[in-house]
């Protein structure tokens, strides 16, 4: 493993990158120029201060990858003195065969391989400021400030804040989204994420915190994962939706001491296959679904089954609904008949559930899935009015709330 140590403080001397001789980076082309010289192994310790990038689309040349296999981005005393910002002149063109064209998403940090293989990717101890982000080139982008293509990375004493999303056109921003590189003979998954504090604009069509395995895989074939002690905030909006949703995982995944608050969602996917996710220990509040699980079938969203998802000894309160119901957990299969999915094995168990307004309808399921099995909402605290949505196609037999 190769280190390499960076200052951005304008007293230091020209070092040569050790730590007792940080090397210098004066602006983001220095900062990003480094980061482009070692692609393989490398990890970047930052000194105190603050860095700024041009952002992902600055790095054509390497498939607009920050950080390139095996390398780390470190914040040596932790995220409350080390920040990465964006420069001012950031790039929001991508190279494309057709030339520069103006991005959909301003994405500041992309780590691994979109296109090849990548994993080990670590990045920790850092402020992660992606304001200005969705204004850059004159025009209202989406953000994304960290994007991983990898396998077994680890994402550790992180803030992100100013992530932004667009609901027009459904340019969605993510503060952190981790999902497998481009090399499909690497086993997917193994990450760790923890001890993240994520902070997404109000009302915005964001997702704080994805990790998930964007192709259709058995479980057997995706390592596990781990999202613990992560916080995702957003201000409730005053007035309409409020910021999509605070998490989002689809395979293989475990959430511990997990919290959020000021989106209409706790926990979302419409992504690909739900397969083995496990929420304990967590505290959402949320303004019109605690646990949405929708999925629409099409040739770009491949969807095998939503099965074996878990949620023990969690608190969910809804809070400053928009709609005139709220929902503990929704589910359905976005089709009908043979070409139906299955939903199985969804369990929710000994959680405290609550809403602040008596008057919305409160639904401790909604279930529209032909090929239900094995739903169930058992030995929980939920609303005195709560009521079942379990709407035809679905057998009835099916959901079990006790």
């Amino acid at each position: 493993m190769n280190h390499i140590h960076l200052t951005a403080a304008r007293n230091a001397r020209a070092g040569s990158g050790t730590a007792a001789e940080p090397l210098f980076v004066e602006d983001a082309h220095a900062f990003d120029a480094v980061l482009r010289q070692h692609r393989k192994d490398t990890t970047f310790h930052l000194h105190p201060g603050v860095y700024e990038t041009r952002g992902a689309w600055a790095f054509a040349q390497h498939d607009f990858c920050s950080l390139g296999d095996g390398c780390a981005l470190v914040g040596v005393e932790g995220s409350a003195h080390t920040t990465l910002q964006l420069a001012h002149a950031c790039e929001c063109k991508v190279t494309t065969h057709r030339g520069p064209v103006p991005a959909e998403k301003f994405e500041m940090i992309i780590a691994g391989s979109r296109s090849g293989r990548a994993e080990n990717i670590r990045i920790e101890g850092l402020t992660i400021d992606a304001r200005g982000g969705q204004h850059a080139g004159g025009a209202a982008l989406a953000t994304v400030a960290v994007h991983v293509f990898a396998s077994r990375s680890i994402l550790k004493d992180l803030r992100v804040v100013g992530v932004a999303g667009i609901w027009q056109g459904a340019n969605e921003g993510f503060g952190i989204l981790v999902n497998n590189c481009g090399d499909a003979s690497l086993k997917p998954g193994g990450h760790r994420i923890e001890s993240c504090h994520v902070e997404c604009l109000s009302g915005a069509y964001v997702t704080g915190l994805y990790c998930g395995v964007t192709r259709p895989q058995p479980r057997s074939d995706v390592e596990a994962s781990i999202v613990h002690d992560c916080h995702v905030v957003a201000p409730w909006a005053h007035q309409g939706k409020h910021a999509h949703a605070a998490f989002a995982a689809n395979t293989s995944t475990t959430f511990t001491s997990c919290t959020g608050e000021g989106f209409d969602r706790f926990f979302f996917c419409d992504t690909g296959s739900i397969d083995t996710i496990l929420l304990k220990d967590c505290r959402g509040f949320f303004g019109y679904c605690a646990i949405d699980l929708p999925g629409p079938v099409g040739p770009g969203n491949p969807i095998l089954h939503r099965q074996n998802f878990k949620v023990r000894d969690c608190s969910f309160t809804a809070v400053h609904p928009h709609a005139d119901h709220v929902v503990l957990l929704n589910a359905q299969d976005g089709s009908e008949g043979s070409k139906a999915f299955p939903v199985h094995n969804i369990a929710i168990q000994g959680c405290t559930v609550a809403s602040d307004n008596p008057g919305v309808t409160f639904y401790a399921v909604s279930v529209k899935a032909a090929r239900t099995s094995g739903v169930r909402v058992s030995g929980c605290t939920l609303p005195a009015n709560r009521k079942l949505g379990v709407w035809p196609p679905t057998p009835a037999a099916a959901v079990n709330v006790v």
